[in-house]
Order: structure tokens, then C-alpha cells, then sequence
């Protein structure tokens, strides 16, 4: 302990001096990990409208063709892709279709 703090100068600039090595090493052997990923979406929204009275029914048989067609457009990307979700029925629309209608925007004067 004696010995350090009488070369103290020669301590502080060893550290300095490591620091630097430690950074070189690692930037000549980046590893593979992305500290910042991209803001992929992480989502994907399909809403389809039938017309007002449509029969449950035959809402589904539409939606079971869009989900099929989904499917297939995404089996490349099988190995990524976690859930694919359909729901049918009310309250199922554009949540921002529904933002608009209780907040309708007004015209400037």
C-alpha cells in the first residue's frame, strides 16, 4: 500500500493506460450484440369493415379468408412472427377510429 501511494503518478496513468487497451481490445473484437435496436414495428393491424348487419357468419367466412391470405403472405417470416390474432364482433374496430369519434377534431376559426 505504501509502495502505491509513493507512485501514485505512475498508478494514475497505468489506469489510463488500461482503460485505453480495454477499449482498443474491444473495439477490435466487437461482440455481436445490438445495444440499440431498431424500433421495428412490432405489430400489425388489419381491420376489415363489412357492411352494418352483415351476418356473424358470414363475417367469419371473410375473416377466415383474410387470415388465410395473412398466413401465407407471412410463412417466410414463420420463425419470428409469435401469434397471429383475429377477432370478430363489436368493439373490435380501429381504436383510432373510436379516439376520433369522441374527441372529433374542430375547424380553426
Amino acid at each position: 500500500m505504501s509502495w502505491a501511494l509513493k507512485h501514485a503518478g505512475w498508478i494514475f496513468a497505468g489506469t489510463f493506460i488500461l482503460l485505453f487497451a480495454a477499449q482498443g481490445l474491444f473495439e477490435a473484437r466487437k461482440p455481436k450484440v445490438e445495444l440499440f435496436p431498431s424500433a421495428d414495428p412490432i405489430y400489425v393491424n388489419l381491420f376489415v369493415e363489412l357492411p352494418l348487419g352483415t351476418d356473424i357468419t358470414k363475417t367469419d367466412e371473410v375473416l377466415m379468408e383474410m387470415e388465410k391470405r395473412v398466413l401465407k403472405t407471412i410463412e417466410p417470416y414463420s420463425g419470428i412472427v409469435e401469434a397471429v390474432l383475429t377477432q370478430i364482433g363489436e368493439d373490435t374496430a380501429d381504436p383510432s377510429y373510436h379516439l376520433n369519434l369522441m374527441h372529433p377534431l374542430t375547424a380553426p376559426d
